[in-house]
């Protein structure tokens, strides 16, 4: 119960626990909420929130996760509450993995009219990056964390080291062949 004297820490306090009785805010609106906490400077990180209020930590990594989300990673969802807890974690992983990449996934699903889960999908699952192109005189290598890919301009190569190459990729089959 709120009353006139309380302190700001108290009413946060007595706010977050009258917060979790109503059935019409979302994760995300309660993540915000606790968020504002640290904002506000009531306490110092999220683990002193999960502590006073007596929750896990793991929910306030959650809730950690959804209150840091990026704008434009928001905005992909028809609402905020569209934004599921247990997707939290995945998406901070992607962001930090590549931050541009998820940020234009979101702009390209935005005001789609695609279901929640579809835009989740569409930003934790964009194409594998290019670790290493390298470039030769005779073509170039690509490489992702799933393959490695050759394109030979066979103008550029004698006759002799092309048959070279294909002696040698040969020899790797053999060897990986079961057998």
């Amino acid at each position: 119960m709120i009353q006139e004297d309380m302190s700001d820490k108290d009413l946060f306090e007595e706010m977050s626990r009258e917060n979790e009785q109503r059935k019409d805010l979302s994760a995300y609106e309660l993540a915000m909420h606790y968020r504002r906490g640290i904002d506000l400077k009531l306490y110092r990180n999220w683990s002193e929130i999960a502590a006073v209020l007596g929750k896990t930590k793991s929910l306030m990594s959650r809730y950690s996760a959804l209150a840091e989300l990026p704008d434009a990673v928001v905005d992909a969802f028809r609402s905020p509450s569209d934004i599921q807890p247990k997707w939290a974690e995945k998406l901070r992983q992607v962001i930090e993995a590549d931050s541009a990449a998820v940020i234009s996934a979101a702009k390209a699903v935005k005001g789609k009219p695609i279901a929640p889960k579809g835009v989740y999908e569409a930003l934790i699952n964009r194409p594998a990056e290019e670790f290493t192109r390298v470039n030769f005189s005779f073509g170039t290598w690509n490489e992702t964390s799933t393959k490695a890919t050759i394109d030979i301009n066979k103008a550029k190569l004698d006759p002799e080291k092309l048959e070279s190459l294909r002696a040698y990729l040969a020899a790797l089959q053999s060897e990986s062949s079961p057998g």
